[in-house]
């Protein structure tokens, strides 16, 4: 796939940069027409392929947690023991060097980003900017980091 664009300049890839953050982890849709990166401040940036354009930017940072949590938002909500574990265990986790970063999934149709949080993972739809689905939020043991998604490719088929 070609890019439509000659100078770095011409995007917003500069936007790692001027956070002062790093790439963690990227991937790139199936279908080629994005790529989503993962960074150390808890932002998921999605860009369009082709011009290198942001698209989309989430926010799972200890203080987007903290800030659900007190707006008793029914779909994050957890209860306050378990809150207060996940976050002891995610401040741990962040004063470890090595500690693994996540990563993030596009489905087989593009449309869905699939990622782990503090609180559980998260299934977003591109397209609406919405959370679908929430998995995970139960386990109040596990701290999910690395997504894998078996996604059966229909040239496989053949």
């Amino acid at each position: 796939m070609l890019v439509n664009f000659r100078l770095k300049s011409d995007t917003n890839l500069f936007e790692i940069a001027k956070c002062k953050t790093i790439v963690s982890s990227i991937e790139v849709s199936l279908d080629s027409k994005q790529f989503s990166i993962t960074s150390p401040d808890c932002r998921i940036r999605v860009f369009w392929f082709k011009t290198g354009k942001l698209r989309r930017v989430y926010d799972e940072s200890l203080e987007v947690a903290q800030d659900l949590q007190r707006n008793d938002a029914p779909m994050y909500r957890l209860e306050a023991i378990d809150f207060g574990r996940r976050m002891a265990v995610e401040k741990e986790m962040e004063k470890t060097e090595t500690a693994p970063q996540p990563n993030v999934v596009f489905d087989e149709s593009s449309n869905f980003l699939i990622y782990a949080t503090l609180l559980e993972i998260k299934m977003v739809n591109l397209h609406t900017n919405k959370v679908a689905r929430i998995l995970g939020k139960v386990e109040s043991n596990d701290r999910f980091l690395r997504i894998a998604l078996y996604q059966e490719i229909e040239a496989a088929r053949k």
